[in-house]
C-alpha cells in the first residue's frame, strides 16, 4: 500500500489506518502490520490515537445525551461559523481511503460534538475545576510534603519535580525528576496511576516509592501492592479485539510483561541504547528496604555500598561536589548519616582510613578530594589527591 510522500504527516496516515481496518480485508490488514513494524513512532502513534479515540467514545456511554438533536440545535443559532478547509491530494494519504484527510473530515463535527457534549456536561467540567492539577518541585537538599484533596500524600525527595492531574475519572501523578513516596488513599471507583517516563504504576491501596535513574526508573513498595505495566502495554488494551493486536505483536515484543510487587518488592526498569526496556524485580531484605527510603526520615543509611556510590548519593542532596580517588572508590562502607551534613559524613570516613580536604575545601566553596590515608602529601602535592 502506497504509504503517501513525506509530508503527509504520521497523525493523519495513522487516522487512515483507524478507519480503513474495520472495513479491511486481509491484505490491509497484513499492510497495517507492515506499517506498524516500520518503526516504534507508528506503534506508538496508532496506540495513542486509537487510545483517545476510545475515551471520546466514553465521554457518554450512556447515550444519554442527543447528539444528533444539539448539533441540529446548534446549526441552527445565529452565532454558528461555518468552517471551510481545503483538501489534501488524494496521493498524500493510502489509496484506498477517500480523498479529504480523515483529521481534516473529522474535525468539524468532532468539534461540534466535543463542545455540546462539554455544555451538556458542564456540571462535570465545573467540578473538573476543583480537582488538582498542579506541580510541586523541591531544589536541591530540599524536601516537600504534600496532602491532597483525596487525602493522598506525597513526600517529595531533593531536587524532584510532580506534575498532579486529576479528573473525575481518574488520578495520576507525572513523576518527572527525582524521587517521591507516594501514599495513595484508596478508592475503588476513582483510580491511581503513577507515572514515571513511559511507566505505569497502578496501586491498590498502597506506599510506594518511585525514583528517576538516568536511564530508566525504579519502584519500590513498602505497603501494599501495585502494578508496574509499561505504557505501551496500556495503550494495547484499548485498540480492540485481540486480532487487532496481532497485527503489531512483532513490533510490541520489546518491551517488559506487567511486573507485581508487593511489600517489600523492587522493580528496576532501563531502556538499552536500540530502544529495548527490561525489567529486573527482587524482593528487599529489611535492611535494604530500610536503607531505600532512609531519607524519608532525613538520613542516608548505606549497608555494604562502595564509597563511590555513597559520595554519589550524598551528591543528591547538596552542591558540594566530592571527588574520589580511583583506589578507594569500591572501598566498602556502612552507617547512618545525615544528608544535610556532608562534611560530618565526609570525617567520619577517616576512621575506615579515607583522608579529605574538607575543611579547607568548605572554607573556600571548593572541591572535597578523598584519597587513602597511606597516600603520602608529597604525592598529593603533585596534583594526585
Amino acid at each position: 500500500m502506497d504509504q503517501g510522500p513525506r509530508h503527509a504527516s504520521l497523525d493523519q496516515l495513522v487516522l487512515r489506518w483507524l478507519r480503513l481496518l474495520p472495513r479491511g480485508h486481509l491484505g490491509v490488514r497484513a499492510a497495517f502490520a507492515t506499517f506498524v513494524r516500520r518503526s516504534p513512532r507508528h506503534l506508538f502513534t496508532y496506540l495513542r490515537l486509537k487510545s483517545l479515540e476510545t475515551e471520546l467514545s466514553e465521554l457518554d456511554p450512556d447515550r444519554r445525551i442527543d447528539v444528533e438533536a444539539l448539533i441540529a440545535k446548534a446549526r441552527s443559532g445565529d452565532d454558528v461559523v461555518v468552517w471551510t478547509h481545503r483538501t489534501t491530494p488524494q496521493h498524500a494519504l493510502p489509496r484506498e481511503a477517500s480523498p479529504a484527510p480523515q483529521c481534516y473530515r473529522l474535525a468539524a463535527p468532532v468539534a461540534y460534538v466535543i463542545a455540546l457534549l462539554a455544555i451538556a456536561a458542564s456540571p462535570i467540567l465545573i467540578q473538573r475545576r476543583t480537582l488538582p492539577h498542579e506541580t510541586y518541585a523541591t531544589a536541591i537538599g530540599e524536601q516537600r510534603e504534600v496532602t491532597l484533596p483525596d487525602k493522598t500524600r506525597f513526600l517529595l525527595n531533593t531536587n524532584s519535580k510532580v506534575v498532579v492531574d486529576y479528573t473525575v475519572s481518574k488520578r495520576e501523578v507525572h513523576v518527572l525528576e527525582g524521587e517521591v513516596i507516594i501514599t495513595v488513599h484508596h478508592q475503588p471507583r476513582w483510580p491511581f496511576l503513577a507515572r514515571v517516563g513511559d511507566e505505569l504504576v497502578q496501586d491498590w491501596g498502597t506506599q510506594f516509592d518511585i525514583r528517576v535513574l538516568p536511564r530508566g526508573s525504579s519502584v519500590v513498595v513498602t505497603q501494599g501492592a501495585v502494578l508496574v505495566r509499561h505504557v505501551q502495554d496500556v495503550l494495547l488494551e484499548r485498540v480492540g479485539p485481540p486480532g487487532n493486536r496481532s497485527l503489531f505483536a512483532e513490533a510490541y515484543s520489546d518491551s517488559y510483561p506487567p511486573v507485581r510487587l508487593g511489600a517489600g518488592d523492587e522493580v528496576r526498569i532501563a531502556t538499552a541504547a536500540d530502544g529495548h526496556v527490561a525489567a529486573e524485580s527482587a524482593h528487599l531484605s529489611p535492611e535494604e528496604l530500610a536503607s531505600r527510603i532512609a531519607w524519608e526520615s532525613g538520613f542516608l543509611q548505606f549497608s555494604g555500598q562502595s564509597l563511590e556510590d555513597a559520595v554519589a548519593e550524598f551528591g543528591r542532596y547538596t552542591p558540594l561536589r566530592i571527588e574520589v580517588d580511583p583506589a578507594i572508590a569500591q572501598l566498602r562502607l556502612g552507617g547512618r548519616f545525615d544528608f544535610t551534613d556532608p562534611i560530618s559524613f565526609v570525617r567520619s570516613l577517616k576512621e575506615i582510613g579515607v583522608m579529605s580536604d574538607a575543611d579547607s575545601a568548605r572554607a573556600k566553596g571548593q572541591v572535597i578530594h578523598l584519597w587513602p590515608a597511606e597516600t603520602s602529601a608529597r604525592t598529593r602535592s603533585r596534583g594526585h589527591p
